[in-house]
C-alpha cells in the first residue's frame, strides 16, 4: 500500500510479543535508550513450505497392485500392463516368425563356397595344353620350365604374371597369354630379330638391334640367311652365350655406317669395335689400303664427306684417319 514503511508493514504481519529486556553486560551504551516496556520485533517467519513426507513403495496409495484369484492358482494380473510372455507362447510366435527364405540363402551360400572350392582344386582345371602363336625359338616345353603353368589352376592363373615371365626369355620381345577353359592356355609372342653379327674369333653371336645375344656358330656353320648381315669383328674376346648384351650403339652405328658407305661406293673389308674407341674401318684391298676411325654413328654424313675428300685427293698420302671430330680431323 502507499504511504507505508516497511516497518509498518512488518508490525501488520507480525503482532508484537513482549520480551523481557536483559542489559548487555559488555557493551553497556546499548543500555542507554531501552527502557522496560519496549517491544522487540521477531524474525519473520519462513516463507519455505516444508517438504512433504517421501512415501515409501508400501505405503503409497497410488502404486498398482495386483490381486491374486485363490481358484485359479495362478497368477491372473488385474492391470491394464502386458502380462509377462510364457514359454509355449514364445516358442508359437518365434515359429510364426521363421522365414523358409533364410534357409534357402544360407544353403545358396554353402553351396557356392563349396564350388568355389572345387574349382579351385580340382585336377581337370590345371593347365595342360599350351598353344603358342608368332614363335620361331620358342616351345611350349620352354614356357611351362620358365613359368611353371603345368602346376597352376586355370581359374587362379594370372596372365599378366605368366606373360612377364616368358619376356624373360632372351629372345622374346613382347608376350601375350590367355586362358581357356577347362585346361589351355594360348601365348603370343614377339620374338627378336638378329640383325648382324657379332664376330668373336672363330665365333659368330647373332645379335639383335638392342645388341642382345640370340644365337651362336662356328664360323663355318654360320647359316646361309646370317651371312649378308654387318659384322662387326670385336676386339673383345670375351665368350658369350645366349641372353647376354654386347654394345647396342655400336650395332645402331654399324649398320647405318654400312649403308652409308655402300651409297658413296666406298667397299670395306670389315668393321672392327674397340670397347675404348669404337668402330674402325678397314678398306676392302680393291680401294686401298687404309683405315678410318668413326667411334660411332654421330654426325655419321659429315665423317663420310671428309672420308670420300680424303679418297678423291690423290696428292694426300695417308694410311690411317681419325675422323671422330669432324673439326679436327687427323691424319697419317
Amino acid at each position: 500500500m502507499a504511504g507505508t514503511t516497511p516497518t509498518q508493514r512488518n508490525r501488520r504481519r507480525v503482532s508484537p510479543v513482549d520480551v523481557p529486556f536483559k542489559p548487555h553486560q559488555n557493551y553497556p551504551r546499548l543500555n542507554a535508550n531501552a527502557g522496560k516496556d519496549e517491544l522487540v520485533t521477531p524474525a519473520p517467519k519462513s516463507r519455505r513450505q516444508p517438504r512433504k513426507p517421501v512415501l515409501s513403495k508400501k505405503d503409497n496409495p497410488l502404486r498398482p497392485t495386483i490381486k491374486l484369484d485363490s481358484s485359479a492358482f495362478d497368477a491372473s494380473p488385474t492391470l491394464t500392463s502386458r502380462p509377462r510372455m510364457t514359454t509355449r507362447r514364445r516358442n508359437q510366435e518365434s515359429a510364426i516368425r521363421f522365414n523358409p527364405a533364410r534357409l534357402v540363402s544360407f544353403a545358396a551360400i554353402i553351396l557356392l563356397v563349396g564350388l568355389g572350392y572345387w574349382l579351385l582344386n580340382a585336377p581337370n582345371f590345371n593347365v595342360q595344353k599350351v598353344e603358342l602363336t608368332g614363335n620361331r625359338l620358342l616351345t611350349a616345353d620352354a614356357v611351362v620350365q620358365a613359368t611353371g603353368v603345368d602346376k597352376t589352376n586355370v581359374f587362379s592363373l594370372n596372365e599378366d604374371q605368366v606373360a612377364a615371365k616368358i619376356k624373360t626369355l632372351p629372345y622374346i620381345l613382347q608376350a601375350k597369354v590367355t586362358k581357356t577353359l577347362p585346361d589351355k592356355i594360348t601365348v603370343a609372342v614377339t620374338e627378336r630379330q638378329s640383325v648382324l653379327n657379332w664376330k668373336v674369333g672363330g665365333y659368330c653371336y647373332l645379335v639383335d638391334p638392342d645388341g642382345v645375344v640370340l644365337d651362336s656358330y662356328i664360323d663355318q656353320d654360320l647359316p646361309e640367311s646370317a651371312k649378308a648381315y654387318p659384322v662387326i669383328e670385336s676386339l673383345d674376346d670375351r665368350k658369350m652365350q645366349m641372353g647376354d648384351r654386347v654394345d647396342s650403339i655400336a650395332v645402331r652405328s654399324a649398320q647405318a655406317i654400312q649403308s652409308q658407305l655402300a651409297a658413296a661406293d666406298i667397299k670395306v673389308a670389315a668393321l672392327q669395335y674397340s670397347p675404348t674407341s669404337g668402330l674402325l674401318i678397314i678398306s676392302d684391298p680393291a680401294s686401298g689400303n687404309w683405315k678410318a676411325l668413326l667411334g660411332t654413328d654421330a654426325q655419321l654424313d659429315q665423317k663420310v664427306a671428309i672420308l670420300k675428300g680424303l679418297l678423291a685427293d690423290k696428292g694426300i698420302k695417308w694410311s690411317y684417319a681419325d675422323l671422330r671430330f669432324i673439326n679436327k680431323p687427323a691424319i697419317q
